[in-house]
């Protein structure tokens, strides 16, 4: 700024830079209320997930290799979302059952070894859903729902069982498969073939050198919200984890940042929304239900910023994907424009249709089997709420 005369700058960044600048702008502004006005032109974030991404919160709580799939559920889409066909494993030779199995094998050993980084770093906290104060009063949406319940700590040992299971986690048959109802886990241990079980328990499977008795415990459906995910974490023993998403919880990016905010976000590509278990042991199992958004960020985090007061206008770019936003010629016009202080140019900006995008590169823009709606009417896609 004083390089160029004390002409204020534009700030713009995708993605991530988005709720960073903004905290940096609530901080600066603590320090200095007039800094802001003096120093600041424009804010135009692309694509920022404001109220962090429902992808972030899965990679936390499940499988961070889950991330990067597009299966899910997709309620609304149109066409309706085709299912990949699986063979049949009986059909299957068995050099293809064994690559399968390996394969299996392998993902999970990747897996685990990734998930022990992406529980580490903060950022996946930062990033994952919170509290809309951008509405009034602020929103605590629903992000997980456990189909079979919240299972006691005691349910999730390789010893125990899930929620209507018929043998231990760790391979046990219970002699009566329907030992467990769909309500109930199990929390069990080994005893000698003689020994009764103690009090509370029940035997489960009679064996010739030992048996299995086990306590029938409670699971029920339960749908959680953004602010009960610590809970969630401290109940299966991640306490450290707990810990890191109860701070970004009080890390709040949805507010209005008090500078002229100029909102560009993609939309119309199919996007995690929310996400469904059987049990709260059972989240590196996690389902996955798509929506609307960028394929990154859905769209209930990346609107925010068209709710702000201080929002001078909102553009909309149809079906094109998370990180390639700055392909987009439109995007870039937009940046321009302000940068320029052509008003008229970003006044007049209107939403391209998909067709009418400029890029470089073809994986800027999603095929028509990974947008919500093929043929979207009205331009902007109704939200879910």
């Amino acid at each position: 700024v004083r390089k160029f005369g004390g002409q204020r700058a534009v700030l713009t960044g995708l993605s991530m830079a988005g709720p960073f600048l903004h905290s940096f702008l609530s901080w600066v502004g603590s320090q200095d209320p007039t800094w802001t006005s003096r120093h600041v032109h424009a804010f135009a974030p692309v694509g920022g997930p404001w109220n962090g991404a429902v992808m972030a919160l899965s990679a936390v709580l499940g499988s961070a290799l889950q991330t990067f799939s597009s299966e899910g559920l997709c309620p609304r889409c149109n066409p309706p979302r085709k299912s990949k066909d699986m063979p049949d494993p009986a059909s299957r030779s068995i050099i293809d059952q064994f690559l399968a199995w390996l394969s299996s094998v392998t993902r999970g050993m990747v897996d685990e070894v990734l998930g022990q980084v992406v529980h580490t770093m903060p950022s996946m906290y930062y990033m994952s859903t919170g509290l809309d104060y951008s509405r009034d009063p602020p929103v605590d949406r629903n992000v997980l729902a456990l189909e079979a319940g919240w299972s006691p700590l005691a349910c999730h040992s390789p010893t125990s069982a899930a929620c209507g299971a018929e043998s231990t986690r760790d391979g046990t048959r219970f002699d009566d498969k329907g030992f467990l109802n769909t309500s109930q886990c199990a929390e069990c241990y080994q005893s000698g073939s003689t020994s009764a079980c103690f009090p509370g328990f029940d035997l489960a499977s009679q064996g010739f050198n030992k048996s299995l008795c086990c306590r029938r415990l409670n699971c029920k459906m339960r749908t959680l919200k953004a602010s009960e995910i610590p809970e969630l974490l401290h109940n299966i023993g991640r306490h450290n984890e707990g810990a890191m998403m109860k701070f970004a919880l009080q890390v709040v990016t949805t507010t209005d940042p008090g500078v002229p905010v100029h909102c560009i976000l993609s939309h119309n590509v199919q996007t995690f929304s929310y996400l469904y278990s059987n049990t709260s042991a059972d989240l590196d199992q996690e389902s996955i239900v798509l929506d609307d958004g960028d394929q990154t960020v859905d769209a209930l985090s990346l609107e925010v910023c068209t709710r702000w007061p201080s929002t001078v206008k909102t553009y909309r770019v149809p079906g094109v994907r998370h990180g390639s936003m700055y392909d987009i010629k439109q995007v870039n016009d937009i940046i321009v424009a302000l940068a320029t202080n052509d008003t008229d140019a970003w006044s007049a900006w209107m939403e391209p249709k998909i067709s009418e995008l400029i890029y470089t590169s073809n994986k800027s823009v999603a095929p028509p089997e990974e947008l919500l709606l093929a043929d979207p009417q009205g331009g902007v896609v109704e939200l879910l709420v």
